[in-house]
């Protein structure tokens, strides 16, 4: 790996995590996460990728890497997290050590749901790459979704970080569809510069 990026929305999201901490689960879920980007990289190097660098955001870390274009691998990566938070889950739980197990599960299943840039948006936008933004909408309902979720959990009590969680991925959408069009201008610019 050549760099890792921290990102200021990073460092404030940690800071505010550390701070809301109060039964001390932080380091069980940076090491959850730690192992499950560690999970995306095997798999990477496995489907023959190279690592250009690990960008640290306020919705996770997001791997920029070099992969001859095939869908299938993208997906088997996107899946490699989420699999190795399973079987470490699987391994914790044997050993008793429940609330790590617990961490891996919901980090796991969390980064299934269908919103980019979570892994279930990646392996949701590789499968519906030909129905051109059919994803993007998808994932722009899944996150409001999530956010009535999280409006539901405030109001009943149980905290605020599926509401915070939501607010993150939303602006997040807005994010990606500036990104997809600014890279479709830059397309649209490179197939005329051939013509």
């Amino acid at each position: 790996m050549r760099r890792i990026r921290v990102c200021d929305s990073f460092v404030l999201l940690l800071s505010v995590l550390f701070l809301a901490d109060e039964q001390h689960n932080l380091w069980l879920f940076l090491s959850a996460a730690g192992l499950h980007e560690g999970g995306h990289y095997v798999a990477l190097r496995c489907a023959g990728g190279t690592l250009i660098d690990l960008r640290l955001t306020a919705a996770g870390a997001v791997m920029r890497y070099r992969l001859c274009d095939s869908s299938i691998r993208r997906i088997i990566i996107a899946l490699a997290g989420p699999l190795a938070n399973v079987l470490t889950a699987m391994v914790a739980a044997h050993v008793g050590a429940y609330p790590f197990a617990g961490a891996n599960v919901i980090l796991g299943v969390f980064n299934l749901l269908p919103i980019l840039p979570l892994d279930g948006g990646t392996v949701l936008c590789c499968l519906l790459d030909p129905f051109g933004r059919v994803a993007e909408q998808i994932s722009l309902c899944a996150a409001a979704l999530l956010g009535a979720a999280g409006i539901v959990c405030a109001c009943s009590g149980h905290g605020l970080m599926p509401l915070m969680m939501a607010g993150i991925l939303l602006a997040q959408q807005k994010n990606l569809q500036k990104c997809a069009k600014r890279d479709t201008i830059v397309a649209y610019r490179k197939i005329n510069r051939r013509v």
